[in-house]
């Protein structure tokens, strides 16, 4: 399928000119391998470096297929490197990165999104701890982390706290890079006569960029390390004065322009963002990964458990929860123990019935993937939501886990009832149809028959192929959806028995005498499906008697007697006599002020 944000996928590829500092080199290769997608391509080239631990170090990584190492016979110097490197990339948009640079976790997305914001820009550079005008906090080239902090830590918190402004600069810094492919074929290679040692060469690039239309932003979400000095050693300062006299001889607005760095209003918020994050980190905040849990309905036992499963989580997750009800999409942050909404969006093209999609709803999620960066994607419910969802999920880098807790993938009726309010199973016998589903308009969709059912297996089946993991409630759920889904499903595809966490759990059992009648608790919403023709025969049955009481907590859908709906207290024994097999175990929803015996006809 087509990317829904342009350019997130376009192919990269990474160029890394070398010239000894080995020690500096591994670092980067590893943080390269550790945070860089798969799907983009490190090039690695060795500029004749007369330390010898070079070419065994650059050795060791050739066998992989995403590397590409590279040797120049004779010392060409860094900006000649870079430009051999544009031209093994071939078509590849490019990321100049320097061998004393570390990487970390997304980004490459980060510059990716960045690109994707604006088809005018060129050159994207991300914020640093030592990068002269791209540093942050501070400009300049001191910025060093409060103790006990990682870099990958702040990384991802200046990510998380960052307004995605991409301000405008007049040129980008090499040591990190990004350059689009098109930009590269209209304004050429970097000038290697006049820069053939760097320092200035990218300044340069830009600047004529600049004039041919192009842009040059900071990706302020992205935070890459640099080690600076220990790219050219000694020859810095000479590099530096030497580049910097021919960049204004060819650019004579060039001193002009770059006083954006220091008059920038959103340069100088970005920074402050930068200090928000450093100084979260600095107090013990804590950078937690992210947990997206994704439910349809705001009332019953799902919703419920997965509150439980959220708070249970919320020392070591930060939990988000994302609700869809076909027509409304709602993103929230757990804070302390309240939802608090971040995103609300009303689609204007809804979730279709028989689609079971709207391309408005993949837009949307999309860019609220990227946005807020999940590394955890749990899809406790799919009704209401479009099936383009773990797809999207996958390719944002989440982890996508499915929970089965209706049978909803089965087929719409989720209970597997007939019309005739019998129990088909995953196949209605020959002849039969399932009862409509009660979870969409009547007549949204065709009538649940083999043939349309056949086709709404398929393509749910098609849709959860992605997920890394399955969850159901009982082996019996299991085996059963198992008959709709791909033979490998099998494979990553767990039986976890749920319930609901109470503050306290204590017996709460009133036998009757002889004398009095038998109190039973029904709770839920009481349906055909949920037992209620059960219960109405019984109560049939036990009129002469009156040995029998039903206490429903809960909405009774038929005309089961008003005076039987009275309050739970003083019940003996909790039943659920429902006609299909429930995935939910009874216990936890049972009663939420003490248990009782459990009668399961």
């Amino acid at each position: 399928m087509p990317a829904l944000v342009p350019h997130l996928d376009a192919p990269v590829s990474v160029v890394v000119p070398v010239y000894n500092a080995v020690e500096d080199t591994e670092i980067c290769i590893e943080r390269l391998l550790a945070h860089t997608p798969a799907d983009a391509r490190v090039i690695l080239i060795n500029d004749a470096s007369p330390d010898t631990d070079v070419a065994p170090l650059l050795e060791r990584y050739a066998h992989l297929d995403r590397i590409t190492v590279l040797t120049n016979d004779t010392n060409m110097g860094f900006t000649r490197t870079v430009n051999r490197g544009m031209s093994e990339a071939g078509t590849d948009d490019v990321v100049f990165l320097n061998s004393d640079a570390r990487v970390t976790p997304g980004w490459l997305e980060g510059l990716r999104a960045a690109a994707a914001s604006d088809p005018l820009i060129g050159t994207i550079t991300p914020l640093s701890d030592r990068a002269g005008a791209f540093s942050a906090p501070r400009i300049g080239n001191a910025n060093p982390l409060p103790f006990g902090v990682s870099e990958e830590e702040y990384a991802i918190a200046v990510r998380r706290h960052s307004l995605r402004l991409y301000p405008t600069v007049p040129t980008g810094n090499g040591f990190c890079m990004y350059v689009r492919r098109a930009c590269i074929d209209q304004v050429g290679p970097l000038d290697e006569e006049a820069f053939p040692r760097g320092y200035g060469e990218e300044n340069d690039f830009c600047m004529r960029a600049r004039a041919l239309g192009w842009r040059s932003v900071i990706d302020d979400a992205t935070y890459v390390f640099h080690e600076r000095s220990k790219s050219f050693g000694e020859q810095k300062t000479d590099l530096m004065a030497a580049g910097r006299k021919t960049v204004d001889a060819r650019h004579p607005d060039y001193s002009y322009a770059i006083k954006v760095f220091g008059k920038s209003p959103q340069i100088a918020l970005a920074r402050y963002r930068a200090g928000q994050a450093q100084s979260v980190l600095s107090q013990g905040g804590a950078c937690l990964p992210r947990a997206l849990f994704v439910t349809a309905t705001a009332t019953g036992g799902t919703p419920q458990t997965n509150r439980d499963l959220m708070r249970a989580l919320s020392d070591s997750w930060e939990g988000w929860l994302l609700r869809c009800d076909s027509q409304v999409m709602t993103l929230s942050r757990m804070a302390g123990k309240a939802m608090q909404v971040v995103e609300k969006h009303t689609l204007q093209e809804p979730v279709s019935p028989t689609r079971h999609r709207s391309f408005e709803y993949d837009r949307v999620l999309a860019a609220w993937l990227a946005k807020y960066e999940f590394d955890l994607v749990h899809i406790r419910q799919l009704i209401w939501h479009s099936l383009s969802l773990p797809r999207l999920a996958k390719e944002a880098g989440a982890v996508v886990i499915n929970s089965f807790h209706d049978f909803y993938t089965i087929s719409p009726s989720v209970k597997l009832l007939d019309e005739d309010n019998l129990f088909c199973g995953a196949h209605c016998p020959e002849g039969k149809v399932y009862a409509e589903s009660d979870l969409w308009p009547r007549n949204s969709m065709p009538a649940l028959d083999a043939g349309w059912i056949d086709i709404w297996q398929k393509q749910f089946a098609e849709a959860l192929s992605v997920c890394d993991a399955f969850v159901t409630t009982s082996p019996s759920a299991r085996e059963m959806i198992l008959q709709t889904m791909p033979a490998d499903t099998a494979e990553r595809f767990v039986v976890i028995p749920h319930g609901r966490d109470f503050p306290e759990m204590r017996q709460n059992v009133n036998w009757p005498t002889p004398e009095q009648a038998v109190r039973i608790l029904v709770p839920g919403n009481i349906s055909i499906a949920k037992g209620r023709e059960v219960i109405e025969g019984l109560l049939e049955r036990d009129k002469l008697d009156q040995r029998l009481e039903f206490h429903i907590l809960g909405i009774t859908i038929s005309p089961v007697p008003s005076a039987a709906c009275i309050s739970m207290a003083g019940t003996s024994v909790t039943t659920l006599p429902t006609v299909w097999p429930r995935l939910r175990p009874m216990r936890g929803r049972c009663s939420r002020s003490g248990t009782k015996p459990i009668a399961i006809p």
